[in-house]
C-alpha cells in the first residue's frame, strides 16, 4: 500500500500538474478565475526559474569525494537502479539509459579504473504496471555484454524504492562481502535520503554522486527572469526528494 500511496503522491508533487489544474480551475470557477490566473503565473514563474533552482538544489546536493585521486579501493559498489529505460519499444535488444544514466557510465568508469572489485546491482521494478521487468537483471546482461565477469556482478532485483535498496543490499552484503568497504553510486539530488537510508540499516557507505543538477551559479538576466521549461522538469527530482525524506523519517526509514 505504501509503495501505492508513494506513486499516487509523487504525481501529485508535480509542479506542472500544479500549473495544469490550477489552469482547469480557472476555467470552472468564473468568480475565482483572476485569482487563480494570478497564483498561476506566481507557480508558474517560481518552478520555471532556473536561478532559483539552483540554489535550491546546489545547497541540496551531496559533495562527492575525489575518488580517482584517492588511493582507496572498495569491494563493492552499490549501484542504485533507476537509470534505464525499459519501456523503450524500439530497443531491439539494445540497452536505453534514461536521464539518469550518468549513474551508470560514470560506475562503469571507475571500475574500469580499478576502483571497486564488485557490483551489486539494487533495482527491481519502481512501476505499478509492467512490474516484471527487473533493471538489476537487465543491467547484468549489459555489464557482460561489455565484458565484466560475472562472478564481478552481486543481484539484487527485489527493491522497488530507496527503503528497500537498503535492506535488500544489507542483506546481499552480509552474504558476499560483510567486512568490505562499499561505495554507493547514485545521483546527487538523491543521494541524502539513499545515504540516510544505508545509515539506518548499518551499512557504512562512501557516497559517489552523479547527475548533478546544481550548477555554478550566475547572475545572468535570462536565468533569473525568463522561464525555463526543464527546470519545471527539475523540479520534479527536487520535490519528491524533499517529501520522500520526510515521509521516510515519519515511518523510521531514517
Amino acid at each position: 500500500m505504501f509503495f501505492i500511496l508513494s506513486k499516487l503522491l509523487a504525481f501529485l508533487l508535480r509542479p506542472i500538474n500544479w500549473i495544469f489544474f490550477l489552469l482547469i480551475g480557472s476555467l470552472w470557477w468564473k468568480k475565482k478565475r483572476k485569482k487563480l490566473l494570478w497564483i498561476n503565473l506566481v507557480v508558474f514563474f517560481l518552478f520555471s526559474n532556473a536561478f532559483l533552482f539552483n540554489l535550491a538544489v546546489s545547497w541540496w546536493e551531496v559533495d562527492t569525494p575525489d575518488i580517482l585521486e584517492s588511493e582507496t579501493t572498495y569491494d563493492v559498489a552499490i549501484l542504485l537502479g533507476g537509470y534505464s529505460d525499459l519501456q523503450i519499444t524500439q530497443a531491439k535488444g539494445l540497452h536505453h539509459l534514461s536521464g539518469s544514466g550518468n549513474r551508470f557510465h560514470l560506475a562503469m568508469q571507475l571500475y574500469k579504473e580499478g576502483k571497486f572489485k564488485k557490483w551489486l546491482l539494487s533495482g527491481g521494478s519502481g512501476r505499478l504496471w509492467d512490474s516484471e521487468k527487473q533493471e538489476a537483471i537487465f543491467v547484468q546482461d549489459l555489464l557482460i555484454r561489455l565484458g565484466v565477469d560475472k562472478q564481478d556482478i552481486i543481484l539484487e532485483p527485489l527493491s522497488r524504492n530507496t527503503h528497500e535498496n537498503a535492506f535488500f543490499s544489507k542483506q546481499k552484503l552480509e552474504e558476499h562481502h560483510p567486512k568490505g568497504r562499499f561505495l554507493l553510486i547514485t545521483s546527487a539530488w538523491h543521494m541524502p535520503r539513499a545515504r540516510a537510508c544505508f545509515d539506518k540499516e548499518g551499512v557504512e557507505v562512501t557516497p559517489f554522486c552523479t547527475d548533478y543538477k546544481g550548477k555554478k551559479i550566475e547572475f545572468r538576466p535570462e536565468q533569473i527572469l525568463l522561464p525555463n521549461a526543464g527546470t519545471l522538469n527539475d523540479w520534479d527530482f527536487l520535490i519528491k526528494e524533499w517529501v520522500g525524506y520526510l515521509v521516510y523519517w515519519m515511518k523510521g526509514y531514517l
